[in-house]
Formats: C-alpha cells, sequence, structure tokens
C-alpha cells in the first residue's frame, strides 16, 4: 500500500540548521515499512524571528524543499514563513504546499492509496483538490483540539474534507465529540487506523 502522510511534526536528518523536538510521529511510522511505502511530507513552520534573522544570513534559502529518507521512509521537508500567532496556513500558502506536494508525488511516481494529516487543523483543506477519489484520514492531536475549539467552523470545514476522523488518544477522542466531530470509534494508535494497514 502507498500511504503518503502529511504532517507539522517530523524529524529531519542531515540538517543540524534546523531544530526538531518530535520522534513521535515518525516512532510510528517506521513499524508500517515493509508492507507499506510511506512518503511524508512534513510541512514546517519558520517563525517570524527565524525570518528576520535570515535576512543577515547569505545563502539561506527559506523557500527551499528538502528530500531525505529516513528508517526506510522518503521524507520531504516543505517550509512556510509563518506569521506572528499564525495557528494555521493561509489559502495562499496552502496553495504552494499543494503544488510543492503534487510536483513531487508525480516526480517519484508515487500515487497514493491513502492519504493520512496529522494535526489536520494546521493547513485547513490540505487534501481539497489534491487528492480526490483517494481515501482521506485525518488524525487528531490534543493541538486539534486547541485550535478547532478557538475558530468557528473549522470543524466542519474538517468533517466535509476527511472520509474518515480519527484520534491518538481516548482524550482526544471524548473532546472531538463535544466539538461536533465525526470521530471514528477506534483509536489510531499506530497513527493510521488499523482498517486501512495493508496485513498482506
Amino acid at each position: 500500500m502507498n500511504i503518503c502522510v502529511i504532517t507539522p511534526l517530523y524529524p529531519i536528518v542531515g540538517r543540524d540548521d534546523i531544530k526538531t523536538d518530535t520522534q513521535a510521529i515518525h516512532l510510528l511510522l517506521k513499524y508500517l515499512v515493509g508492507d507499506n511505502n510511506i512518503h511524508v511530507f512534513n510541512i514546517s513552520r519558520i517563525s517570524p524571528r527565524h525570518v528576520m534573522g535570515s535576512f543577515f544570513k547569505k545563502g539561506e534559502n527559506l523557500n527551499e524543499q528538502y528530500d531525505y529518507t529516513i528508517d526506510g521512509i522518503n521524507a520531504t521537508l516543505l517550509r512556510y514563513r509563518a506569521f506572528p500567532k499564525q495557528k494555521m496556513l493561509t489559502q495562499a500558502q496552502i496553495n504552494k504546499v499543494q503544488e510543492k506536494i503534487k510536483i513531487t508525488l508525480n516526480k517519484n511516481g508515487f500515487c497514493p492509496d491513502v492519504v493520512v494529516v496529522h494535526i489536520p487543523s494546521s493547513f485547513p483543506g490540505i487534501t481539497s483538490g489534491l487528492f480526490e477519489g483517494i481515501k482521506r484520514i485525518a488524525v487528531l492531536h490534543r493541538t486539534d483540539i486547541n485550535i478547532i475549539a478557538s475558530i468557528n467552523k473549522l470543524s466542519n470545514m474538517i468533517n466535509q474534507q476527511y472520509d474518515v476522523i480519527s484520534s491518538r488518544s481516548r482524550s482526544v477522542q471524548k473532546k472531538a465529540y463535544s466539538l461536533s466531530i465525526n470521530i471514528d470509534e477506534k483509536i489510531a494508535f499506530s497513527g493510521i487506523p488499523e482498517k486501512f494497514l495493508d496485513k498482506s
């Protein structure tokens, strides 16, 4: 099975100049390698402070795309410049990210069977028009609950854009119910709902 994963949290190898603070999603995905082909798109936020500092650094390209492999998983780092207190991508930023994802998938000949988006509140609409006819799965984290609770109509947007909405814990699932999210009753402990994994 070809699995495309979109997430704002993923480790980066070979780039000591970019700090990452989580291994959580990667630790879940790496055990799926073998039976499945995985391509991760790491949508990384560049803070306003870093953007300002980059003006004084020669040769730093904040718009670059960086491809790498970690534990048999192909990953692509896509960076965007964040505004102060920005919680999620703007539509213009989403359009640029979508175009880069499309080009990368076509270049690699990678046709996803399923698309899994972790922390979907960070980039609402990221799958719209890009993965038509492909199963789209959202996996909610605690961060999603905080963002969805603070932004009107975001829960409706997520309900409409995904075929399945799962969660990483019972506590997140419970809070998702209270926000009128069509959350699946089964928890995605592995990071992907079990029924979508290739068991062959």
